[in-house]
């Protein structure tokens, strides 16, 4: 069995016996509303170089945009008519939804049931759900899970076992909770896939931090990365270990953030791995192939210099988001803040009776500079006011540009829970500046349903 890398947390898999399969493919630059784009450059051959491989079956772990790139699972729906996607067996069908929309029928969608092995072609797959999101974990303000209550995941990890070799892909679920609960179901590991780098908006989204402030946190949150990927590796005492899936750089007008987010270079993050595991750590140029059978990689990582990063974030730089290129002066934007915030507080309320019920007082400012809606949550007596009105001395401000804030609010009355305009996306893109005065308070995470589709 072997593996071949291409970018971020894009990898195929590749049995003795000639099955293929492709996992979380991202290869367009824009995901996350059009901030996050590919590092080192894409050169502009690598959507099709992947396209034309005849994959048998391609596996998508969960909904984010660097592991969903939408427009090339659109294109692989129609340039492979037999193929198949599997993704994890989910309460909520938004996964599964989104790839039938890309153009993949129903019966070109395997659910896989969390920890029941599937038998495709060469390779046995099993899944795992990841439970119990802490976007503690992973520098991010609000839980990509909306309601906490549920505990309902929309992530997963794949265990790929071929020609005598088990390969554990654990993408973005090592940033997970629950992921501790998961290592007595997966055993022994040859090789172990995992991100080292952060995707939260903290610290760079935190205008109130200095910038030798940032560095110093971001660097703080970068190692914790690099220490729980290792951790994982010698847990389940793996010969090889494939950092992936954390490097990305902001374009547009958050080019200048970059500096400041919680991600070492891929160098750096080998370096640092190589002193907490005893595990070969493998990097691949992209591209480039490793083989389980032998050990051997056919290329190894190059680290780009300084100065091409300078130009293509200079490059970068001069986008513009989709969102900004509209000429737009959103209407009735104080009513769809206000009804948003309604929303908000209607889930808050209606798990009152739950985990949340021991919640300290919380009030939340979210809006644009000019229009905005305070949050106030204090349990049965929580309230909504247009303004900057907090009843609580704990106080999240977040504002945004009108019309990504626009775009998030406002929902079509065929709204079934998904949409890239998503509070969620706009958070891990850093569209969002934030401020925070007292200590963090996990009411944040209900932003998640902050939208309407009665306005």
């Amino acid at each position: 069995m072997k593996i071949q890398w291409y970018r971020s947390a894009t990898v195929g898999i590749f049995s003795d016996s000639g099955t293929k399969i492709l996992c979380d493919p991202w290869l367009t630059d824009g995901a996350f509303i059009g901030s996050w784009n590919h590092w080192p450059p894409l050169q502009g051959w690598e959507l099709d170089e992947v396209l034309n491989i005849d994959w048998d079956y391609l596996y998508i772990s969960h909904l984010h945009a660097d592991h969903f790139d939408r427009r090339f699972v659109s294109m692989l729906a129609k340039a492979r008519p037999s193929l198949k996607v599997i993704v994890p067996f989910f309460e909520k069908k938004w996964l599964k939804r989104a790839v039938e929309n890309c153009g993949f029928g129903p019966a070109r969608v395997i659910e896989a049931p969390s920890g029941k092995p599937l038998k495709v072609g060469g390779i046995q797959v099993t899944v795992l759900k990841a439970n119990f999101c802490n976007p503690s974990f992973c520098g991010a303000n609000t839980s990509c899970v909306p309601d906490l209550s549920d505990l309902e995941p929309i992530d997963s990890v794949a265990i790929f076992e071929a020609d005598g070799k088990r390969i554990l892909n654990a993408n973005d679920a090592l940033a997970v909770k629950s992921i501790n609960h998961l290592w007595h179901k997966i055993g022994r590991v040859d090789m172990l896939l995992g991100h080292f780098g952060g995707a939260g908006p903290f610290p760079q989204c935190f205008p109130e931090i200095s910038n030798e402030g940032k560095l110093v946190q971001a660097n703080q949150l970068a190692t914790k990365f690099i220490e729980r990927l290792a951790s994982a590796a010698n847990i389940l005492n793996v010969k090889y270990l494939f950092p992936y899936a954390g490097q990305y750089v902001l374009g547009g007008r958050l080019a200048s953030l970059n500096p400041y987010r919680s991600v070492f270079s891929l160098l750096e993050a080998e370096r640092l791995l190589k002193d907490l595991t005893d595990a070969a750590v493998i990097t691949l140029a992209p591209f480039g192939e490793f083989s389980l059978g032998n050990g051997e990689a056919d290329s190894r990582w190059i680290e780009p210099s300084n100065e091409v990063l300078k130009s293509y974030l200079a490059k970068k730089g001069l986008e513009k988001f989709p969102y900004e290129k509209k000429n737009t002066n959103p209407r009735n934007l104080q009513r769809l803040l206000q009804e948003s915030a309604n929303n908000v507080i209607r889930k808050y309320q209606a798990n009152l009776s739950r985990s949340d019920a021991s919640l300290k007082p919380h009030s939340v400012i979210l809006g644009t500079e000019e229009e905005m809606v305070t949050m106030n949550f204090l349990g049965e007596s929580s309230n909504v006011n247009l303004g900057e009105k907090p009843e609580s001395e704990s106080v999240t401000t977040v504002f945004g540009h009108p019309n990504l804030i626009f775009g998030i609010t406002y929902k079509k009355s065929s709204y079934m829970g998904f949409t890239q305009l998503h509070f969620n996306q706009a958070e891990i893109g850093s569209h969002l500046l934030w401020k925070r005065t007292g200590e963090f308070n996990s009411v944040i995470n209900y932003l998640n349903y902050f939208h309407t589709t009665g306005v």
